[in-house]
């Protein structure tokens, strides 16, 4: 009886090789699902990032042109990617929408600003006394409306 009860004891020392290749192939998957995660925590942080830039860049953009479009006398849309305005009947500032989808902006002395990539299905329309810009996405009354104080005040010409 006693090498009964030593054979069995020794049978139950460790692990049976089936078991330890079922307990190796449960970590690889979890190691393999947590390296998936972070992966996309990476992406996600990358592109959190891409589009804090994006929006700095329109921030930037947007004020610069309301404060352009506020002192103009005359605002002048060209085409729905064009835009001219004028303070006291000469040019202050061409406003272009380039084929990039770039926003430029001209000043009368031909200095250039850009801000890329902002400008992807933006367009120019004149309404009143205001520079109505449209991203296709927004229109009528969710459009964003630049007013010129100086139209305001005099009518709208």
């Amino acid at each position: 009886m006693n090498t009964k009860l030593a054979r069995q004891s020794r049978r139950r020392c460790g692990y049976s090789l089936m078991e330890l290749m079922v307990s190796i192939g449960v970590l690889m998957i979890a190691m393999d699902i947590s390296v998936q995660l972070g992966r996309s925590v990476i992406r996600a942080g990358a592109n959190n990032r891409t589009m804090n830039d994006q929006s700095s860049r329109i921030d930037a953009a947007v004020a610069t042109l309301r404060g352009d479009v506020w002192g103009a006398s005359r605002i002048d849309v060209v085409d729905s990617r064009t835009v001219r305005l004028s303070r006291g009947g000469a040019l202050a500032a061409t406003w272009t929408i380039a084929a990039d989808d770039s926003v430029q902006r001209t000043d009368a002395s031909g200095q250039v600003r850009q801000w890329p990539g902002i400008g992807k299905n933006w367009t120019f329309a004149r309404d009143g006394a205001a520079l109505t810009i449209s991203d296709g996405v927004s229109q009528g009354a969710t459009a964003m409306r630049c007013v010129s104080q100086v139209l305001l005040a005099g009518g709208a010409r």
